[in-house]
């Protein structure tokens, strides 16, 4: 298994959620993982060692699902099959992935202050 695999795995084990959920933030946070070790290949260092600042930068995958825990609240929402008039839905994928881009924005500034390369 590959080391960003292994992070993934490791901040899946971490967080709570449904399979849709977890299947998105899989996909989403891999490719942020993949987009950083690419820069830091594109900054000249060899693909081993981009992938170590890449997943240094994030932070330990603990910290990251609690983060996530504390943003997104308990799971599951419960989602009406119809919204009551009047009454707003629960946040959908839409505001899910918003919030964990935004989320994973801030855990990669957070990382490269508190761990730089």
């Amino acid at each position: 298994m590959r080391p960003v695999d292994r992070y993934v795995a490791a901040v899946l084990a971490a967080a709570d959620g449904r399979p849709a959920e977890r299947d998105a933030l899989a996909a989403e946070l891999r490719a942020h993982l993949l987009d950083l070790t690419a820069e830091y290949q594109r900054s000249g260092l060899p693909p081993e060692e981009a992938t170590r600042r890449a997943l240094l930068r994030m932070g330990p995958p603990e910290v990251l699902a609690g983060a996530l825990r504390a943003v997104r609240g308990p799971w599951p929402l419960p989602v009406p099959a119809r919204a009551p008039r009047g009454r707003a839905r629960p946040p959908g994928a839409r505001t899910l992935a918003a919030g964990l881009g935004l989320l994973l924005w801030f855990a990669g500034m957070a990382g490269s202050y508190l761990w730089p390369a």
